[in-house]
């Protein structure tokens, strides 16, 4: 089940819409798979594609009551805990997810898998007592939220996923009573897509790339400052960034954060981000930094092939990190933060480099070590297409995924 606001669909997915999309019909191979989403313009109520079954709901009565709530309350919904933010509540999406759960039901699904919202997965539960249920986290809520109310619905989930070691480590921590059914599922890539095809990224070219939201958690604005560094030494190079330019909304991920380098993005949400990154770029460097706005998923491969490097400077804890994956699959050269999942991706100075969140020096000068250390790249480039290969494609991460499913049927 994906989230209700995901694009699941391609060409324009979401980071989770990829991932229930390309697991669901690797699983469609052994198992009949139903996945439900938001009902888009076409105005289908269901669609079989790659052997599985979309099924589609329309979300506008649950927006339009958000709306209301919002503007009666505030963004921070019904509480003014920051723990128990209006996302959290049993009133985010009830009635889409209600209606989901009455059609797995119909449907007499055995599994349910759902994202990130602990409260879908306990509604689904007690609508369907005798299927089992997967939470699958992609981000730290769990460990974030008001731990009462998360616990009790935890009681009714029968498998826990993290995206990374990182997340369902943090879960443990937090609920150490889950740690028997709480395991890491690492997110993927499929290696044929990104790894075929004649890079145009020369020995001599300076471009640099990002892919990723425009918003603040991201570290956009470091990346900007350590570029504008990189061009002190290397005039001739070019930034180019792709991605959605909206922030994802502080009541999200700023307000309830224990991490203090999230709590000083707050300072970002006074103003528009992207305008406030823009500002940053001097007149005179305008022309060598690109915003794209957001492309679908399979035009992403072309950036990356015409990429040298592959920056990305996440300043919060970064839960996975798939960008960081594709770009290594593509046989580009990767400079990340030490942040959450990432460092179970990259192994620092091997198949990638790694520098401090927030650290723009540290961003800059891993920059131009791979711009200018030929020998360096390649053995990036090896180790990072090896390690992609090894580790985080999406056939093995499927099937990792249907050995869970059989461990609690």
């Amino acid at each position: 089940m994906s989230q209700p606001y995901d694009s699941v669909i391609p060409p324009r997915q979401s980071s989770i819409g990829l991932v229930t999309y390309e697991l669901a019909k690797r699983i469609a191979r052994s198992c009949d798979v139903v996945v439900y989403l938001k009902k888009d313009a076409s105005g289908k109520s269901a669609e079989l594609r790659e052997g599985v079954k979309f099924k589609f709901f329309r979300i506008k009565a649950d927006e339009l009551f958000q709306t209301l709530i919002r503007k009666v309350f505030g963004n921070k919904g019904l509480s003014k805990d920051p723990r128990k933010p209006l996302f959290a509540s049993r009133l985010y999406f009830w009635w889409y997810i209600l209606r989901v759960a009455m059609d797995v039901k119909r449907e007499k699904c055995d599994i349910v898998h759902v994202h990130n919202y602990p409260q879908f997965a306990s509604l689904v539960k007690t609508v369907n007592p005798g299927a089992k249920v997967v939470l699958h986290m992609n981000c730290e809520w769990l460990n974030q939220l008001d731990p009462a109310a998360t616990a009790a619905r935890l009681e009714k989930v029968d498998l826990i996923l993290g995206c990374s070691r990182f997340i369902a480590g943090r879960i443990k921590e937090a609920f150490p009573e889950v740690s028997g059914r709480c395991h890491a599922l690492h997110n993927g890539v499929d290696p044929d897509m990104f790894s075929g095809g004649t890079r145009s990224g020369t020995e001599s070219g300076k471009s640099i790339l990002f892919i990723a939201r425009i918003s603040p958690e991201k570290g956009v604005h470091v990346l900007v400052e350590a570029f504008r560094e990189v061009l002190k030494k290397h005039p001739d190079a070019r930034l180019v960034l792709v991605g959605y330019r909206k922030a994802v909304p502080r009541e999200l991920l700023v307000d309830f954060s224990d991490d203090p380098r999230v709590r000083d993005l707050a300072r970002f949400y006074e103003k528009d981000y992207f305008s406030q990154v823009k500002d940053m770029i001097p007149p005179e460097d305008e022309d060598k930094v690109v915003f794209t706005g957001q492309i679908g998923h399979d035009d992403t491969v072309r950036y990356y092939r015409e990429a040298n490097v592959f920056v990305f400077p996440s300043v919060w804890n970064e839960p996975f990190g798939i960008p960081v994956v594709e770009a290594m699959a593509s046989g580009t050269p990767v400079v990340a933060t030490r942040s959450g999942g990432i460092e179970e991706i990259i192994e620092d100075g091997r198949s990638g480099l790694l520098a401090e969140r927030g650290s723009a020096g540290e961003l800059a000068r891993g920059m131009m070590r791979l711009l200018e250390d030929g020998a360096l790249r390649e053995q990036v480039v090896q180790n990072g297409r090896k390690r992609v290969k090894d580790v985080f494609s999406f056939d093995r991460i499927a099937e990792d995924l249907l050995a869970r499913y059989e461990s609690i049927i």
